[in-house]
């Protein structure tokens, strides 16, 4: 990577997705809001005072259908365009082996998701811009990787626009799905080269790690070429690849911090910068890591202070930064 991106490139793509979230605020006043979640077409957890409740919709409903289509049948409810504020929906549910109808109404975000959207634009441009400002005069090679980790790591809390043509939803999902994979691996590829540099970069092997991530792009390609059926069974196949990935790269991330800490003398901990970089790890990552394997465990679970988790986010493009400066200054 090092050959092919420099610090242009990542000023380029921090200008690509400032812009795409600037865009993504404009439309916060078109999205809307319905309050129920569901995991697998079963709803496992619905707001109070939500369009949901007011529906009547409750937990352990299982969507069968909406608006006439099927729930397992992806391709055609993907054609149907975004819902509008005010606008209905029925939906067919099966509730106790019997089905019902349900009339719901979609409402405009509540202020609460608002905020919780602009407070995600700005963490997002934290991650976009501030490697690159406070690493500027850095002549670290870790410096490009860093800022590329961190800037499509940003991308994760810059909601874009909607787009009403379907083949551009398509490549948008397509390449949202590609940086966030990304992100996810050159965090941990980061953090397994930040000093003092793990063994296992310099095996043979070590390529193999950027393998699911190709695989996981792959398989969004396929679906979302193909758009076959969404059974359960699909549903829980492509889930658990996903979580999987997900799982298994905080988990890699975190680890090798927490281990680089460890093994480091406690003089020489401070000056790497290692303190710093565990302190915004702990407040972000780690507690994303046991909220995410708690939902998949037990979907629909509430976390005391979950819709807040993300805040800690805004820790990590400032410590990493720092820890890279001090580290350069101390060696």
């Amino acid at each position: 990577m090092k050959n092919v991106v420099t610090t242009k490139t990542i000023y380029v793509l921090s200008a690509a997705f400032f812009i795409w979230g600037i865009f993504g605020l404009l439309d916060i006043k078109n999205e809307v809001y319905s309050g129920f979640n569901q995991n697998n077409f079963e709803i496992v957890s619905i707001e109070e005072d939500s369009p949901a409740a007011r529906a009547g919709l409750q937990v352990g409903d299982i969507l069968l259908s909406s608006d006439g289509i099927a729930m397992e049948n992806y391709k055609e409810r993907d054609k149907r365009p975004r819902e509008k504020v005010g606008q209905e929906r029925t939906y067919v549910v099966k509730r106790d082996g019997v089905e019902q109808t349900i009339v719901l109404t979609y409402a405009g975000l509540p202020q609460k998701n608002k905020t919780n959207r602009y407070i995600s634009f700005v963490i997002g441009l934290l991650f976009i811009l501030l490697p690159s400002v406070l690493t500027a005069n850095n002549p670290s090679e870790l410096k490009v990787p860093l800022g590329l980790s961190m800037t499509t790591f940003g991308f994760l809390f810059l909601n874009g626009p909607y787009f009403t043509n379907d083949a551009l939803r398509d490549f948008v999902e397509i390449l949202g799905i590609a940086i966030i994979t990304f992100a996810l691996t050159y965090l941990a590829d980061y953090l397994l080269k930040y000093t003092p540099e793990s063994k296992i970069t310099t095996k043979k092997g070590y390529g193999l790690m950027f393998a699911p991530m190709l695989l996981i792009v792959a398989i969004v390609l396929v679906l979302t070429v193909i758009k076959p059926d969404y059974s359960a069974s699909l549903n829980g196949f492509i889930q658990g690849i996903f979580t999987l990935f997900f799982l298994g790269y905080l988990a890699t991330s975190i680890i090798t911090l927490i281990r680089k800490f460890v093994r480091t003398e406690p003089a020489l901990r401070k000056s790497h910068g290692l303190d710093l970089m565990l302190l915004g790890v702990c407040f972000s990552l780690l507690p994303l890591f046991i909220l995410f394997t708690i939902n998949t465990i037990n979907p629909g679970a509430e976390v005391p202070g979950e819709d807040y988790i993300f805040f800690g986010f805004a820790l990590i493009p400032i410590t990493f930064s720092v820890a890279l400066n001090r580290y350069v200054k101390a060696t």
